[in-house]
């Protein structure tokens, strides 16, 4: 018998029938399948607009994700072939970790096989809601517009944060990127957060919040290496947040955190005080080097 809330893949329902009508028989394999499930839950902005990220799978990963995945096979080995097949594409940089993400084509094609793919996501609200409209709610606050200003001095975006679709897109990906790590931590976690929704106006800002304090944590460090954060960057830095302010909680016994929580100033200290233990004097790299992988 298994931990409640043990596995991050609930469900894994497929059409085997549209799988043979993709002309995928004798092709992939369940563990194929829970690799190209993880692969979208990882890169998908789980609580509002798909966002087709590119992201890093490795075998711990999917693992926690999945433990009845057959890892018997290397992660590289499968990512090969579901390139092959043309279901994912594959980035490789040298000194960087392989990143894949589903082709536009095979999404479309993965969601008439798999009829649970979406019912994470919350259900549409009701009227226009226009990237513009919703960004210069979030912007409106003086203090909200600095935070995000102070995040795009340090990230090293595409597109800057001024434009309310990179803006939302942006939040995106890293609200569902904090709301998933809360949820892997055993913290129940209300599906219907989207950054598209007039009505999450509050959480969001909490998450503008939590973002930028936790890239302040570092930011003597990388100001010195004179370097920016990418994706994988933050990421990380994120998920250690949630994990420490978690951590934190767990002592002083507050068991339901919220994105609200984890933006309060006893939960930013908390973290602050988790990276000045990991940087004594005589090493005020370690933690970006080796938590964050920035080197």
């Amino acid at each position: 018998m298994t931990d409640k809330g043990r596995f991050l893949l609930k469900k894994l329902v497929m059409d085997f029938e549209a799988l043979d009508a993709a002309g995928l028989y004798g092709k992939v394999d369940i563990t194929d399948l829970v690799i190209l499930a993880y692969v979208r839950q990882l890169g998908t902005g789980l609580y509002g607009k798909y966002s087709m990220l590119y992201v890093s799978v490795d075998t711990e990963g999917l693992m926690a994700f999945c433990p009845y995945a057959d890892a018997s096979a290397t992660i590289s080995e499968r990512l090969d072939n579901l390139g092959k097949l043309g279901l994912i594409e594959i980035r490789k940089e040298a000194d960087s970790p392989v990143l894949v993400r589903f082709t536009e084509e095979f999404d479309k094609t993965w969601t008439s096989c798999n009829p649970l793919a979406d019912e994470h996501r919350p259900p549409p609200v009701e009227g226009p809601t226009p990237h513009g409209t919703v960004a210069a709610k979030i912007t409106e606050d003086k203090d909200t517009a600095a935070r995000i200003e102070y995040i795009e001095r340090f990230f090293n975006a595409e597109n800057t944060l001024a434009d309310p679709a990179s803006l939302m897109e942006f939040l995106d990906i890293y609200t569902g990127i904090i709301l998933r790590e809360l949820e892997s931590k055993g913290r129940e976690v209300t599906p219907s957060v989207s950054v598209y929704d007039p009505r999450a106006i509050k959480e969001v800002k909490a998450a503008i919040t939590i973002i930028c304090h936790a890239i302040k944590s570092i930011s003597a460090v990388l100001n010195e290496k004179g370097q920016k954060l990418n994706h994988d960057h933050l990421r990380d830095l994120l998920i250690e947040y949630v994990g420490a302010v978690c951590q934190y909680y767990d002592t002083t016994g507050i068991k339901n955190i919220t994105l609200r929580t984890l933006a309060a100033p006893d939960a930013v200290q908390a973290f602050n005080q988790v990276v000045a233990d990991f940087n004594p004097g005589e090493r005020p790299y370690f933690f970006v080097e080796n938590i964050i992988g920035l080197r």
